[in-house]
């Protein structure tokens, strides 16, 4: 019995619908045609890589959700493979590729509710120095909240004004730009704060808690948490937030998207184009507020 026979009689025994265990049949039967006939490879041997050139070889021919629907049965039948130790590990397990159209963003800040945002820490108190940091690290470079969390005394570079994540999503690092307010606000908090925060000597977290300890994803929720109600439309905002609000601001400023791309650590550049899908809509309401013809209408911004 083959891989993909077994798959589906474990499909039929979880009771499955015969339609459904058919698309399955279908799906998997198209996407082991291409791994042998394209790529000279059977199924266990497939790569991230080759999973994103068969969705890319999908694309012309559907819609994106589509394609993210037989990802989706693609990514079970890894799985199932996995349970029943017949690969090592499943190559969809940090895939970051074509498929689903992502959502858009919804209600980025912008540009003044940022720098209002970013300007609310206290540089007088110890609390305040280091969220200042941390708020300017999250606008300036875009990181993951993980990410921030992981960081040591050594990974920024205050002097060439870079940033290194040693380990992003999906295991990769890369180097980052760091602006100089940034950089400013780390070497403030490096300075006159954490050495007050640190209780354990030899600790090389970049960031530490009250009680000495590399912030939890709990702590930095608090430090959003004690100023986004003082501003009027940042209730919601978040660290992903503020990576949202680096990637379009960029675009707007006419940054390229393979450049925003490699900041962000996007895998590919498909995750990095819904902000060019955003970025329109910024530019309708931009030109229905100013473009002379629309103001002689009377048009106001809601």
């Amino acid at each position: 019995m083959t891989l993909v026979s077994s798959f589906l009689r474990r499909l039929l025994e979880q009771g499955r619908r015969p339609g459904t265990i058919d698309l399955y049949r279908e799906n998997l039967g198209a996407f082991q045609n291409f791994l042998e006939f394209s790529l000279s490879k059977n199924i266990l041997q497939a790569s991230p890589e080759d999973i994103e050139a068969y969705l890319l070889n999908l694309e012309p021919r559907m819609l994106p959700n589509t394609a993210s629907q037989i990802l989706g049965r693609v990514n079970l039948f890894y799985r199932f493979l996995l349970k029943e130790d017949k690969i090592l590990k499943n190559p969809l397990e940090d895939f970051e590729g074509p498929g689903r159209a992502p959502a858009l963003p919804r209600d980025v800040p912008d540009e003044k509710k940022v720098a209002d945002l970013l300007s609310l820490p206290s540089t007088h108190s110890v609390y305040g120095l280091r969220d200042q940091a941390i708020l300017e690290l999250f606008y300036s470079t875009g990181i993951r909240n993980k990410e921030l969390r992981d960081l040591k005394l050594y990974d920024p570079d205050l002097k060439d004004l870079t940033l290194h994540v040693r380990e992003g999503k999906g295991g990769k690092g890369r180097l980052i730009p760091l602006g100089r307010k940034a950089s400013e606000a780390i070497f403030k908090y490096l300075k006159r704060a954490r050495p007050l925060f640190q209780k354990k000597p030899g600790e090389t977290a970049l960031f530490l808690s009250s009680q000495g300890n590399p912030l939890t994803e709990q702590t930095l929720r608090h430090v959003f948490l004690r100023y986004r109600n003082k501003i009027q439309g940042l209730e919601g905002i978040t660290p992903h937030k503020l990576r949202h609000s680096l990637a379009l601001h960029m675009l707007r400023g006419g940054a390229p998207i393979d450049r925003i791309q490699e900041i962000l650590g996007h895998k590919t550049i498909q995750s990095t184009q819904i902000y060019t899908r955003l970025y329109p809509k910024d530019l309708k309401i931009i030109h229905q507020k100013y473009h002379p013809q629309e103001k002689r209408r009377g048009y106001t911004m809601s």
